[in-house]
């Protein structure tokens, strides 16, 4: 018999077969937002530290065991400096811990909607004419044959299904629009939507700017 499915996965691909890319997004970047709020890790803060720490500190019984009766007072200033700092960091690094362990859950649950996220984004990938409304599909028209042309299309197809689940646009084929708009929407704000958007965009103007009467580019 099988073995049981990690529950994690089980959870991953539950999220992944009932929420929408979007919202999937979304939530992400909820928890993400919230994750910000940790103190700051100050594991290399403490290391830079204790290097320079311990090569004062060589500096310092360098000039003991000479028995230079006058130790620069600038030395003991930088070693204790480095104490403090690194006593500090420590501190931070011990709220961290704290901070971490109380948002176990929304750690867990972050991690599982990043897997989510590439588990849906895989399917589009895979075959995103499924994913596209029927008459933006259309606009598409079918598959060409060749090789080059059949690339581009693709291209352009898995773009533009990728940005409208993405960010959830829902309206079909905008027929009053011009140009990449009428596939993906008006413009958005959001600069990772903007980013998105310019990209789908570049496969549909590359697109139509190089179609082939019988391979099938509808644009």
């Amino acid at each position: 018999m099988a073995a049981d499915l990690n529950p994690d996965l089980e959870f991953i691909a539950s999220l992944a077969a009932v929420r929408p890319l979007h919202a999937l997004r979304a939530r992400r970047q909820m928890l993400a937002a919230r994750l910000a709020e940790a103190p700051a890790d100050a594991s290399q803060v403490i290391e830079r530290a204790n290097r320079a720490r311990d090569a004062l500190l060589v500096r310092l019984r360098a000039y003991e065991a000479a028995g230079d009766a006058i130790t620069p007072s600038g030395l003991r200033r930088r070693i204790e400096h480095l104490d403090r700092r690194i006593e500090a960091a420590e501190l931070q690094n011990a709220a961290r811990e704290e901070w971490t362990t109380q948002q176990a859950g929304l750690i867990s649950e972050h991690d599982q909607l990043v897997q989510a996220e590439r588990v849906v984004e895989a399917r589009v990938r895979q075959r995103p004419q499924a994913h596209l409304p029927v008459l933006i599909m259309e606009r598409f028209g079918p598959e060409p044959s060749l090789q080059r042309e059949r690339a581009g299309w693709t291209a352009a197809v898995t773009a533009v299904a990728l940005h409208r689940q993405r960010f959830g646009v829902e309206t079909d084929l905008d027929r009053a629009a011009d140009g990449p708009a009428a596939f993906l929407g008006e413009r958005p704000g959001e600069p990772a939507a903007a980013a998105s958007w310019d990209f789908a965009s570049s496969k549909l103007t590359a697109l139509e700017v190089e179609p082939d009467v019988d391979s099938g580019v509808a644009l």
